[in-house]
């Protein structure tokens, strides 16, 4: 329940810097991408979503109906602010396969919550649209100036980051699921 708002116009990413309080990413990067969850969630979203569904994986719509229903009854049952962070934690998840895809392509992108959503849906407009600025992610291939890619990443040190909860001994191999997972975080 969102959209993806890919802005490259530099005098829009110039106001935008001035209500994200002055970070230069906004501007240095050559795309920037603002996800934006649904302000209001209706059933033609859903039927759309899973119209969009049936399509894709040429299934008939009618075996999603008990889905479908399913997801309507429980949306409709939430607060709106229930309802406006269940829209914002989906934003989450296309940001993840952003980042993903980023990574895969050697592009930098640097995620970001440090912004005015308020006045980032006044500057797209986005209460027309029905969206709420929820991150941003500037995008781009990193400059030979760049003072920051040579410093060290700042991560907590992994027995500060994460807690196992073990059923039993791990037998040790080459390269565990787990040890791949946790590189990956540094």
């Amino acid at each position: 329940m969102y959209t993806v708002l890919i802005i490259e116009d530099s005098a829009i990413k110039e106001q935008l810097k001035t209500v994200s309080y002055g970070q230069s990413q906004i501007t240095d990067a050559s795309h920037l991408f603002v996800f934006c969850n649904y302000s209001k969630v209706t059933n033609d979203h859903i039927d759309a979503y899973f119209s969009l569904k049936s399509e894709i994986e040429q299934v008939d719509i009618s075996n999603f109906k008990g889905y479908a229903d399913f997801i309507k009854s429980d949306v409709t049952n939430r607060t709106l602010v229930e309802k406006n962070k269940w829209t914002s934690n989906q934003v989450y998840l296309a940001l993840g396969n952003l980042l993903n895809a980023c990574s895969e392509l050697k592009i930098d992108a640097c995620p970001m919550e440090g912004f005015d959503a308020e006045a980032y849906n006044k500057i797209l407009d986005l209460d027309k649209l029905g969206l709420n600025a929820t991150v941003v992610a500037p995008v781009g291939y990193r400059s030979d100036e760049d003072h920051s890619q040579n410093t060290h990443k700042v991560r907590k040190p992994m027995e500060n980051l994460f807690i196992e909860y073990k059923q039993h001994k791990e037998q040790p191999t080459k390269r565990t699921l787990k040890s791949a997972l946790l590189f990956s975080f540094y």
